[in-house]
Order: structure tokens, then sequence, then C-alpha cells
């Protein structure tokens, strides 16, 4: 499970790129992927914020999601840095939950029960369409060196996650709840303005 969820990531990489190249899906690439990347954070608000967090969790999302809109507007001069910060503080929480997932993934490694094998599919199938948006948010933008470092330091983060397993799910769930709080809110942040930047270079 733990090298199906590596390849998932690369497929999920390797799908964004080829349709962003195909003449065909060019212009439907922009839409699938914010439309999966939607769904996922739903998910995680859903599956994972909410339930540890609550209503402190919703003020989070909030803040993770207005905060750069306000400093971009405040200091035009710095709105460059402040998307830029936004979109790494995105990153660095998509490399924090895949220590999560590699955790998720060892009951299934062990013998688990059904449960625990379900849940390890579903880390699988998730980590297409997070492999997608990464390419999404950086190949085109930075390049592809930087798109693969990214989806690299997702792997490695699998890796720990999936070596530490016994640290990793005795950590308090209210905190790491506030953390992907914030993360969910600076990635919804990121997708909705690459979105509307793209709209007008076009």
């Amino acid at each position: 499970m733990f090298l199906l969820s590596l390849l998932a990531l690369a497929a999920g990489a390797l799908a964004c790129l080829w349709l962003d190249n195909n003449p065909n899906t060019h212009k439907t690439v922009d839409g699938l992927v914010m439309g999966l990347m939607l769904a996922l954070l739903g998910v995680v608000l859903l599956a994972d914020v909410l339930p540890e967090t609550g209503w402190l969790g919703l003020m989070l999302v909030a803040a993770g999601f207005l905060t750069p809109y306000l400093l971009e507007h405040a200091f035009h001069r710095f709105a460059r840095e402040a998307h830029l910060f936004t979109l790494i503080v995105g990153l660095v929480g998509l490399m924090l939950h895949a220590i999560l997932d590699g955790a998720g993934l060892v009951p299934a490694a062990h013998g688990a029960t059904e449960h625990g094998h379900w849940l390890a599919w579903a880390i699988v199938i998730h980590r297409l369409p997070v492999g997608m948006m990464t390419w999404w948010l950086l190949g085109p933008q930075f390049g592809w060196k930087p798109a693969v470092a990214a989806l690299c330091g997702m792997g490695l983060f699998t890796f720990f996650g999936y070596t530490l397993a016994g640290e990793v799910l005795t950590l308090d769930h209210h905190q790491l709840g506030l953390l992907e709080a914030i993360v969910t809110g600076s990635l919804l942040h990121v997708i909705l303005n690459k979105r509307h930047a793209d709209k007008h270079q076009h």
C-alpha cells in the first residue's frame, strides 16, 4: 500500500501534465483539477477538521483563506510575496498531511481489519488528486523542478509517517485539526487565486 500511495501521487501529477499539454483537454483541466481539489478540501474539512475543532476550526479556515487577501490588498507592493507565502504554507501543510497518510497505511500492512484496509485504499485514491493539484499549482508557473521536488517531499514525509506510525498516531488530534484548518483555508485561497489569475491571462 505504501508503494501504491507513491505511485498514485506520481500518476496524479502525470495525468495533470498530460491533460494540460493535450490540446483537446487543456481548456478543461483547470476546472477539473479545481473541482477535485475543492471536493478533497471539503472532505478534509468535514472528516478531519470539524469533528476535532468545531467552530474554532471554521474560524481558522476563514482566517487562512482571508488573511492573504487582506495582506495583498493592504500591501500591494508585497502582493506576490504574500501569495507565495500562502502557497508555501499550503505545501507545508500537504507535507505534514502526508505524514498522517503514511501512518494510516500501516494497519493494512500488518493484516488489519476490513476498516483498516478501506482506510488504506481511501488514502491511496485521494493521493491522485493531491498529485494533480501539486503539479497544477507549481508546474505551469514555476517549472517542473519545484513540482517534482514538492512531490518527492510528499513521498519522503509519507515514508516518515509510515516508519514512525506509532509516534504519529499518538499526536494530539485537536492540535492537528487546528493546523489542518489553517492549511485548508490557505489552499482554498491559492486554488481560487490561481483560477482567477488564469482567467485574466486568457
